[in-house]
């Protein structure tokens, strides 16, 4: 576990500190302690003030980037490690929208190539085969997990789009007849085919004829791109 040397000071529940509302108020907060003494309450508790937001800071960059926070000065190395902690918020293999088609340093456009597993071993254990994803030209949707909604299919798998026809027609109905309407849905996923007749006043021969209507939902595009390291 990497540890963290930035400490908290003063932080016992006895502590000699002032309450903070004190503190707020003190005039040395703004304007600094001149020269003279200070008193001690009143400096412990301005260095625990300052040593706690430090402590936290330190400890998050231990965690998130696995790496020793030393108070030893390097401002490079702790810069460059509190980046990388704050990188590791969003995990590696997840696919976010991007503005434009460059994506940012250490992110992979999701395309469908293949990726190096040895050069991106974390993102290799969200895609064992090595494959990105292929987001180009598609939407995303959530995985039905047991809902039964969008039944007998598994995470990463395609879904081909749904097509509605409009069927219509009637064949020799004399006066008095029926013309029949069909709504259907090829897909037949938590959908109802469906259809309706009307009189007819007049005899007629045979008809029919379909149309078949794609269903698109208003959209705006972007990039995904994957977290690769």
């Amino acid at each position: 576990m990497a540890k963290n040397e930035f400490l908290p000071f003063g932080t016992a529940a006895n502590a000699n500190v002032i309450p903070n509302a004190d503190y707020q108020a003190l005039p040395a907060r703004t304007a600094g302690f001149s020269g003279g003494v200070a008193k001690s309450e009143q400096l412990n508790t301005v260095w625990r003030q300052g040593s706690t937001m430090a402590a936290v800071l330190g400890q998050f960059i231990a965690d998130k980037s696995g790496r020793d926070v030393l108070d030893d000065g390097d401002l490079a190395t702790l810069q460059a490690n509190l980046q990388e902690a704050l990188m590791n918020i969003m995990p590696v293999g997840i696919p976010q929208p991007w503005p434009t088609a460059i994506p940012p340093t250490g992110w992979l456009i999701c395309n469908g190539s293949a990726f190096d597993k040895v050069k991106y071993p974390r993102l290799a254990l969200a895609y064992p085969a090595g494959l990105l994803p292929d987001l180009r030209g598609e939407f995303i949707r959530g995985w039905d997990a047991g809902r039964g909604v969008d039944v007998g299919r598994g995470v990463l798998t395609s879904q081909e789009s749904t097509q509605i026809y409009d069927k219509a027609g009637w064949t020799n109905s004399p006066a008095g007849g029926y013309i029949t309407v069909e709504m259907t849905n090829p897909d037949g996923v938590g959908t109802v085919n469906g259809s309706f007749s009307t009189q007819r006043k007049n005899d007629a021969t045979s008809d029919s004829g379909s149309t078949r209507f794609p269903v698109r939902p208003r959209n705006v595009s972007f990039c995904y791109i994957v977290r690769a390291a």
